[in-house]
């Protein structure tokens, strides 16, 4: 039986419960989450697209390794969270 639901369950679909540690650890899924969404931050600066007539390409973003896109994120998040933020 295949389900999806709150974030716990968003990257489980649990067949015949194979991967039950997923739905029940919410922080577990946030993890998850966020390391899909920099790998995924990181083959979009490698993006092309070529189809005759539209040449869409950035020549850094090609040469440069996957890992290192994803270095760049992690430090960038990280110089993010240092700024103060002024509640109320």
């Amino acid at each position: 039986m295949r389900s999806a639901g709150h974030i716990g369950q968003l990257h489980t679909l649990d067949t015949a419960g194979e991967l039950p540690f997923l739905t029940s650890n919410p922080r577990f899924a946030y993890a998850v989450v966020a390391t899909h969404n920099m790998v995924g931050a990181a083959e979009t600066a490698r993006y092309s697209y070529v189809d005759g007539k539209t040449d869409v390409t950035w020549e850094v973003g090609e040469r440069v390794d996957t890992a290192v896109w994803i270095t760049v994120f992690i430090v960038l998040i990280a110089l993010i969270n240092l700024f103060p933020v002024k509640v109320g």
